[in-house]
This record gives C-alpha cells, sequence and structure tokens, in this order.
C-alpha cells in the first residue's frame, strides 16, 4: 500500500485569528523517518477483535506472534521459507525475548512490524530488533530484540549455521555487529 512510504500525520497548531479561530496544518512523514534504524524489512498487521485481551487492548503476546511472523517472512523472502529449513533438519530457535511495550494498541491499528538483524557470530546465533510502528499516528508501540540460536531440529541442540543461514541472515543495521556478546554455549546447553 502506498501509506508504508508516506503517511499523512496531523499536527494541530491553535492560531489564533481574530480571537478565535482555529486552523489545522497537515504535514506529511515518510514512514521511512518514524523507523529507528534504515531499511528495515517489515510486514503489515491490523489489530483484530480476535487480537484483544479483556481490557480491549491488543494482547501482549500478539504482539510476540507479530514479531514471530515478520522473522519468518523476512527468512522466505532471504531464501529461507519454514518448509526450506525444516527440510534442512535446522532452524533458528529463540534463546531470549526483550520487549518494550510503549503504547497500546486497539481493535482496527494498522501497524507495521520491522525487523532488522542487529548481531550474526557467523557460527550459532543471530539477533534482530524490533520496532512496531503505528503508521497514522507516527507513533513506536513497541521496540525489542529477539536472540536466536541456530538448531538440529532432529536432535533438539544447538549447531553451527550452515552456509545458507550465514548468507541470509547478514546484518542489516549500520554499526551492527557480527562479534557482539552473545551468551556461551557449551555441551550441556546454552549459559
Amino acid at each position: 500500500m502506498h501509506w508504508q512510504r508516506a503517511v499523512e500525520r496531523l499536527h494541530w497548531h491553535a492560531v489564533v485569528a481574530s480571537g478565535t479561530s482555529v486552523h489545522a496544518r497537515r504535514e506529511v512523514m515518510s514512514v521511512t523517518e518514524l523507523w529507528d534504524h534504515p531499511e528495515p524489512f517489515f510486514i503489515e498487521m491490523t489489530a483484530t477483535k480476535a487480537d484483544l485481551d479483556s481490557y480491549e487492548h491488543v494482547n501482549n503476546v500478539v504482539y510476540i506472534r507479530w514479531l514471530e511472523s515478520c522473522a519468518w517472512a523476512h527468512s522466505a523472502a532471504v531464501g529461507l521459507p519454514e518448509a526450506q529449513c525444516v527440510a534442512m533438519a535446522r532452524g533458528m530457535a529463540v534463546r531470549t525475548i526483550n520487549v518494550n511495550y510503549l503504547v497500546a494498541c486497539y481493535e482496527g491499528d494498522r501497524l507495521l512490524i520491522g525487523n532488522w538483524i542487529s548481531a550474526n557470530d557467523g557460527k550459532l546465533r543471530i539477533t534482530r530488533r524490533y520496532q512496531i510502528l503505528n503508521p497514522v499516528s507516527g507513533v513506536t508501540v513497541l521496540r525489542g530484540h529477539v536472540d536466536f540460536v541456530c538448531m538440529n531440529l532432529e536432535r533438539g541442540r544447538p549447531v553451527k549455521m550452515p552456509v545458507e543461514f550465514l548468507k541470509a541472515y547478514q546484518v542489516t543495521i549500520v554499526g551492527g555487529s557480527v562479534t557482539e556478546p552473545l551468551p556461551t554455549i557449551t555441551d550441556s546447553g546454552l549459559q
């Protein structure tokens, strides 16, 4: 959709003319100006009634599902759809999730879920950074990061990333790191 490239934000500026008039001025803000980092991979989601909790806000677990959907869509876009990972018996499993919920979302809210690869150790781990935007209001709804570890799907153990993963999961944040400190993996598992 065209609103992915440019989003209209309404900024109300009170202008007193003759003591009573208030005028609205429209400004156009590019979505690219709203992202924390340039060139995210992103998907669109619209909050539905089924996504809401008893407070009529989007349930916390739904945001995590959206992050996962974004990661799988990105993987498919870089040539690693889920079916190929299963066929290779290799996959990136979540090690840790850290999210900061900043603003509540409601039914009908249209959102952009963006992600970047911020670290790849070239062996076992990658980190994805996430940002969820409400492009209509221009507000960041959530920021977070998820650490993934490459797993042998048949044995359930950490394993070195295959070449296909190394090529697909390149660091996409300027200043991102291929050597960012990552948790230690031993024979007994992750530490």
